[in-house]
């Protein structure tokens, strides 16, 4: 495209007028931007602009934003949190040597209520060493998956890591343990005879400890892909309420005799499965307070 040849002006005689140069500079043209064309404009300027004010563009420089907190650190990148893990699966390892025969009888210490043992069935071995193995693998667990739910709340501080977090939330698990424990031999004791209550503890250390291995892949996965917390930790709901479910179906089974246990019963599930449960839950909101 050829260039636009300015127009100069010519007189009536086609003799061409002298048209002095006036340097265009860059102070020239504001010149013009901040008298004439402010003055030209003024009438039709809304009056949310001043008359007086420049129309040349104000370049600011950028308020820098506030730093972002930090969030509450996974469990995989502290090393104390994975080794409590790896230790309480370690702990199961080398107590199956001598507690093997106890998987074998999980599940019927969990669902059978006879009175009377087969005569084939072994229960001459020592199950102490392995059941306090799941018992901590347990503990552990659960830990974990009390950890992901302040995660998933935030309710815990950036500066209280899994270090700090989860050994306290093992302690909460094992007291926990212990006072259910506690609770169903006093039961027991008063309501049970002696074969009954057998039978009811049996199932309730059957129902923790295979929940300890039920929550172990769960966990895992929870730990090992974020992605998946939210998911992990609904299952793990999930299977600790089937787990209960099953225990409890064994306790009533024991203690129904006729449609007056009903009541009875009943109170119990209240006060004993589930206040302890929503107690516990309290506690962990309580105790991510003092962090």
């Amino acid at each position: 495209m050829r260039d636009t040849v300015p127009q100069i002006p010519v007189d009536s005689l086609g003799a061409v007028e002298a048209v002095p140069y006036a340097p265009q500079h860059v102070e020239h043209f504001a010149a013009l931007v901040d008298t004439a064309a402010v003055d030209t404009l003024a009438g039709s300027m809304p009056d949310s602009v001043p008359a007086g004010a420049s129309l040349r563009a104000v370049v600011q420089a950028p308020v820098s934003a506030p730093m972002p907190r930090a969030g509450a650190q996974s469990p995989l990148g502290d090393s104390l949190a994975v080794g409590l893990l790896v230790g309480a699966v370690l702990f199961v390892l080398l107590s199956y040597r001598v507690g093997y025969k106890y998987f074998d009888n999980i599940f019927h210490n969990l669902f059978s209520t006879r009175r009377r043992e087969n005569l084939f069935e072994d229960h001459t071995f020592n199950e102490t060493s392995i059941l306090a193995a799941l018992i901590t693998l347990m503990c552990v667990c659960e830990a974990f998956v009390a950890y992901a739910y302040t995660l998933m709340h935030a309710v815990v501080p950036a500066a209280a890591g899994p270090a700090m977090v989860i050994p306290a939330f093992i302690g909460v698990a094992l007291v926990y343990y212990f006072i259910q424990l506690g609770g169903y031999f006093t039961l027991g004791y008063i309501f049970l005879d002696e074969v009954s209550r057998k039978l009811w503890l049996d199932g309730f250390k059957a129902s923790q400890a295979l929940l300890g291995l039920l929550l172990l892949p769960v966990v895992a996965v929870m730990v090992s892909m974020p992605q998946f917390q939210v998911t992990a930790f609904w299952l793990a709901v999930a299977l600790f309420f089937l787990v209960r479910i099953a225990f409890i179906s064994k306790g009533l089974r024991i203690f129904f005799d006729d449609f007056s246990s009903c009541l009875p019963f009943i109170l119990y599930l209240c006060a004993v499965e589930i206040a302890p449960v929503v107690l516990f839950v309290r506690i962990v909101r309580l105790l991510c307070g003092f962090f």
